[in-house]
């Protein structure tokens, strides 16, 4: 290999390494252009900002070289969005348009690459709604059976004090549910049958941890319960909203031996069978509960957005998990773009001294809106209201 090739960045698309050798990206505008027969005029109508175009050339070489070009190729043939990882800009979610692979015969064991890569969103184009949350919890229920699956063969227990280990943590775990499942969110009678299966599980705790399929199945079960306990898809958001982060507050230790490398996969593996959970049940509950404006909405998205991206960060899921995670972060996206053509929009508008009920029936000409006015500016005296007031944006035949 050439001194040269130890100085190229690496890059990557679809977790497949090559060096960089130049990338050329081009931007600019969407536009249209309006002309006139026999004037010399021209309007160009500017319809927003394009996305990017990677033009990337660079080269795979390496002791694994043909099975890397193999993976290569199959990953620049696979279809829909894959993640090309830039040197400099990250991870972009991108589609290939076009590519070629060029072997010169007298440097065996490396080829180089052009590609094209043209910077892609998920699909945001309006599909009907409804048709879309049978989807998500469908995928959301196939995806909890795999979360299953890998738990069960992810957790091991040849040290003993990794048993207690873990026992420690799933005590904490659902310490954390019970302490969650409050009167507020659930009848009495679901959360006196939800305590006795907590305490079913504290009771077996160590029977189960001896075999791990069994454990990942009373997870599972006890998890289903706790989603369970909410009357209606916003409880069971704020349910598993506040078990989401479970373990981040547990303190790192050195990982050096087989005892406490198998003490982290532990943790790792109880943390992220836990955290996932919660959020793809997040995702469900998200795309069935009712929302009052798009204020709401844009609220429970964005801490969606921020707890997917915490989890990305923090979790030892395979590629295969991770690809099932980001199937319904999208389906739940194109439910919210889907929603917003629709919900009732929240506006702000500037009034000079003036009684609530007459700044509703100026807008309205009823007062079927002044509650949700109301609460949505926390006012305190509707008697007299002045300055930047949000209202609902009234609907237009």
């Amino acid at each position: 290999m050439s001194l040269l090739l130890l100085e190229l960045h690496k890059a990557s698309y679809r977790g497949i390494d090559f060096l960089l050798d130049s990338c050329k990206t081009t931007e600019g505008r969407k536009t249209v252009s309006h002309e006139y027969p026999n004037q010399k005029a021209r309007f160009v109508e500017d319809l927003g900002e394009n996305l990017r175009i990677f033009e990337v050339k660079g080269t795979l070489t390496g002791p694994l070289y043909l099975a890397n070009k193999r993976r290569l190729e199959d990953a620049l043939n696979a279809k829909g969005i894959g993640i090309f990882r830039h040197p400099f800009y990250g991870d972009l979610n991108v589609v290939v348009t076009s590519f070629a692979l060029t072997e010169d015969l007298t440097a065996v064991g490396e080829a180089h690459l052009e590609v094209t890569f043209a910077e892609s969103n998920i699909n945001i184009f309006p599909s009907p709604a409804a048709n879309n949350q049978p989807k998500i919890n469908q995928f959301v229920q196939a995806m909890v059976g795999e979360i299953g699956e890998f738990f069960g063969g992810n957790f091991t227990t040849q040290f003993g004090d990794n048993r207690i280990d873990a026992g420690d943590i799933l005590t904490e775990f659902l310490d954390s549910m019970r302490k969650n499942a409050t009167p507020a969110i659930a009848e009495d009678e679901d959360l006196n049958t939800f305590s006795g299966e907590l305490k079913t599980f504290e009771d077996k705790l160590f029977v189960y941890i001896a075999d791990p399929d069994t454990l990942s199945d009373n997870i599972l079960s006890i998890m289903a319960s706790y989603d369970n306990l909410g009357a209606d898809a916003e409880d069971r958001l704020t349910l598993n909203s506040n078990l989401f982060g479970f373990g981040s507050d547990q303190i790192p230790f050195p990982v050096s031996t087989l005892k406490s490398r198998e003490k982290q996969n532990n943790r790792d593996s109880i943390n992220s069978t836990i955290n996932g959970i919660a959020l793809i049940n997040s995702y469900n509950a998200a795309a069935q509960k009712t929302y009052q404006n798009d204020q709401e909405l844009n609220e429970i998205a964005t801490s969606l957005e921020e707890n997917y991206q915490s989890f990305i960060a923090n979790n030892n899921f395979t590629e295969s998990l991770l690809s099932s995670l980001e199937e319904i972060r999208n389906e739940v996206d194109i439910y919210f773009a889907d929603l917003r053509i629709t919900i009732d929009k929240i506006i702000t508008i500037t009034t000079n001294p003036i009684p609530l009920t007459v700044l509703t029936y100026k807008y309205y000409g009823d007062l079927e809106r002044r509650e949700e006015i109301l609460e949505l500016n926390s006012i305190l005296d509707p008697s007299l209201i002045s300055g930047e007031i949000k209202i609902l944006e009234e609907e237009t035949a």
